[in-house]
């Protein structure tokens, strides 16, 4: 990977300490803006949540999105926010042209530069002249800009990434996980070493960093778990013997949440005469291989996929399941699981990335190796045969989530990094 020098070097992360926005920062109206690739949507509702108590806390900003997302993507109770974002692909081409002709006029030296830049990165050209452009459209919108934010390495970090490098606008990041360290995502670290902060979900991500990007200072980098909110106490959910184990996945379709796995194990509790039924919430890429493989195993009886569904939706069938089973190859910390094992609901899941974090080193549910199709229809089985051996396991899962996975505290918790910029 191509490295870069950071465009500020004098402060230990990344700010300049003679005539930045810093010193300025009293004398300016503070705005805070964060900014997405697509926004909002179904399968980041952790983003809405986050937003949503941000604003409840009483933190000034605002959304900016690149893209706009389909109706069907938005559920009915995000409406209210989607109002308030401002979509940069629907800027008019007059404005656009406008956003490089007036910063071509004050900053010339500083333009022609950054167009140089753009052929040296390792996203396409036509991309990052596209970044480029959303940053300049967002430098003439919001000439008072202090600060952005932005969810994962994808384009919205480029497009903060060229606002620091056109007005020195400094950007923090959250990162997940397979936007480090499975999806190749162009200048990742170019997007890191020059990020003023970093928040990651995990200490997993940290530790990503420092082996692999050591460039980047861990000084500036915060781990901030996602949550869930506060639920008064729940009981362990446990199977009757007698009845089929009910099992339930969630997420997207497709290849990283690889539920190719799951059904390959289903196919081997059905070899060795285990009753169950698995539902599959997720819409997806992978829709049609996943059908094909289920008519392959002759599973359609045991096998449903079921769409996607609305958050409410998937919060009410925690209530039916036995089991939650996650197979994917690369993760951050799901939310998912969280829900599940919040609500009482035994997990299986594989031993990567933020997951030994959130499962409590397997004291909050059963770990397996990534990819283990045996290994996962084994756990699964253990489950069906014998429920009341997880119950401690399933008890512990309540209370870890209690404590260390609650929305609103870490939510402030984030907050607190905005306040303290700001203060």
């Amino acid at each position: 990977m191509v490295r870069y020098q950071n465009i500020t070097k004098n402060h230990p992360c990344g700010f300049k300490r003679q005539g930045s926005f810093l010193n300025a920062i009293g004398t300016l109206k503070k705005k805070l803006l964060f900014l997405n690739s697509i926004f909002p949507i179904l399968s980041e509702t952790f983003i809405f949540d986050q937003y949503q108590r941000l604003k409840s806390e009483g933190l000034e900003f605002e959304i900016i999105s690149s893209h706009k997302p389909s109706d069907n993507e938005v559920h009915p109770h995000m409406k209210a926010m989607q109002n308030e974002v401002s979509y940069l692909c629907e800027a008019r081409w007059g404005e656009l042209l406008l956003s490089h002709w007036l910063f071509l006029i004050s900053s010339p030296v500083v333009y022609f530069k950054a167009l140089l830049r753009a052929f040296l990165l390792e996203e396409k050209l036509k991309t990052s002249i596209a970044h480029l452009t959303g940053a300049l459209l967002l430098k003439r919108r919001y000439p008072e800009l202090t600060w952005v934010h932005s969810h994962f390495t994808y384009g919205a970090t480029a497009i903060a990434f060229w606002l620091k490098y056109i007005s020195d606008t400094p950007y923090s990041i959250t990162l997940h996980g397979a936007d480090l360290t499975f999806d190749k995502v162009p200048d990742l670290a170019l997007k890191m070493q020059n990020a003023d902060k970093i928040v990651s979900i995990s200490q997993f991500n940290l530790d990503y960093l420092n082996k692999y990007f050591p460039a980047v200072d861990l000084n500036c980098c915060q781990v901030i778990p996602l949550g869930v909110p506060a639920k008064l106490s729940v009981s362990p959910q446990t199977n009757q013997l007698q009845q089929p184990l009910e099992i339930l996945s969630v997420g997207r379709l497709s290849i990283h949440k690889a539920q190719h796995l799951l059904i390959e194990a289903c196919s081997l509790l059905q070899k060795n005469n285990i009753k169950f039924n698995c539902t599959i919430i997720g819409e997806g890429p992978e829709r049609q291989a996943l059908t094909q493989l289920i008519e392959q195993y002759s599973l359609a009886e045991h096998v449903q996929l079921v769409g996607a569904k609305f958050h409410h939706e998937v919060l009410a069938s925690y209530a039916n399941a036995d089991v939650f089973v996650l197979s994917s190859i690369t993760e951050g910390m799901p939310l998912v699981l969280m829900e599940a094992m919040q609500n009482g609901v035994l997990v299986i899941a594989p031993d990567i990335a933020g997951i030994p974090e959130l499962l409590d080193a397997g004291k909050a549910g059963i770990l397996v190796p990534v990819n283990d199709v045996q290994a996962l229809s084994d756990a699964i089985e253990k489950a069906a045969l014998d429920p009341s051996s997880t119950l401690t396991m399933q008890q512990h899962a309540i209370f870890h989530i209690q404590q260390h996975f609650d929305l609103d505290k870490n939510t402030r918790m984030f907050a607190a990094i905005f306040r303290s910029l700001f203060s």
